[in-house]
């Protein structure tokens, strides 16, 4: 599955277009959200997929 790093900011709020054409549209989908930075804690509070 595609593999996203976003900017080092506060309020993210932007588009990740990944092509999934190879990807089965039916199941179970998972969103993994990592915060990695070690200065702050990170909180995901919405997302919406697109298919």
């Amino acid at each position: 599955m595609g593999h996203v790093l976003a900017p080092h900011t506060d309020d993210i709020d932007t588009t990740y277009p990944v092509n999934l054409s190879a990807e089965a549209r039916g199941g179970t989908w998972t969103l993994r959200v990592q915060d990695a930075s070690t200065q702050d804690v990170g909180v995901n509070d919405t997302w919406t997929l697109t298919v």
